[in-house]
């Protein structure tokens, strides 16, 4: 006799898709800071008369900051308010705020991890292409890597009030679909 029951297909949480827009839209205004940056450095160059090659500099550099800097905010984000510390409608706003701590710290964990990879992989491909003794520099990578611990502190305090701001608006954004599921 065949089984007649079928379960339901999967649905989302609730939660899914506005986890998914807030840490989409912190990425997106990390991006737009990052834009701004980029074109003010090429005005203050053109302003002092240097030369400046917008495409190459400027694109280059955007696009290394996108990868180590943007997209691991981003999925910090999206684990912080999704996997690690969810963020749902009957917390307090004291609790959304520290959820919000532990977010910007995994953003800054997986910004640093991603910066320890390239750092070593640059080191790697340059020694091996660029030196005889390609064991040399090693030393020298891993001091590199373990510096910028430094700069994954900036990371953590310069993210913490947009992480904030976005566990908030999300908090809020929960609450305010489930009053008007409740009407």
């Amino acid at each position: 006799m065949a089984d007649t029951h079928q379960t339901p297909p999967q649905t989302p949480d609730a939660t899914t898709q506005p986890v998914i827009v807030t840490a989409l839209l912190v990425a997106a205004f990390l991006l737009a800071g990052l834009v701004l940056n980029a074109i003010t450095s090429m005005l203050s160059t053109f302003a002092y008369g240097g030369g400046y090659s917008f495409i190459s500099t400027v694109g280059q550099g955007l696009a290394t900051q996108v990868f180590t800097l943007v997209l691991p905010v981003a999925v910090g984000v999206y684990a912080g308010f999704r996997v690690v510390a969810p963020i749902t409608a009957g917390l307090r706003l004291k609790s959304v705020l520290a959820r919000s701590l532990v977010a910007s710290a995994i953003a800054a964990v997986l910004a640093f991890a991603v910066g320890f990879v390239l750092i070593l992989a640059t080191t790697v491909t340059d020694n091996i292409f660029g030196n005889s003794f390609p064991l040399g520099q090693f030393g020298g990578a891993i001091g590199r890597a373990f510096g910028s611990l430094g700069t994954t502190v900036s990371i953590f305090f310069g993210n913490v009030p947009l992480v904030a701001l976005a566990a908030v608006l999300l908090w809020l954004w929960l609450g305010a679909k489930r009053r008007t599921a409740s009407v």
